[in-house]
């Protein structure tokens, strides 16, 4: 379990079951696959690459998601973000402004 990292970190090659909770201020998360569950990521991250059953909870302000494939939930993602290529039965719920 990954939780509370903050300030600029990069986060790469996170595999096989992860929790990854309250990331904060500016994180690249690139390549997060087999069912993580990805809560509280704010401020402007980039989303990239996120595979396999994952849940998506309450990403705000400014994110990128994309190339999130099979079989996501992706809940309450707010202001102005971009999500593109999600792809397989996912659930898009609450998508708000821009």
């Amino acid at each position: 379990m990954l939780t509370r990292v903050n300030q600029g970190e990069n986060i790469l090659n996170v595999n096989e079951g992860e929790n990854i909770l309250n990331v904060n201020e500016g994180e690249n998360i690139l390549n997060v696959n087999q069912g993580e569950n990805i809560l509280n990521v704010n401020q402007g991250m980039d989303i990239l690459n996120v595979n396999q059953r994952e849940n998506i909870l309450n990403v705000n302000k400014g994110e990128n998601i994309l190339s999130v494939n099979q079989g996501e939930n992706i809940l309450n993602v707010n202001q102005g973000e971009n999500v593109l290529n999600v792809n397989q039965g996912e659930n898009i719920l609450n998508v708000k402004q821009g």
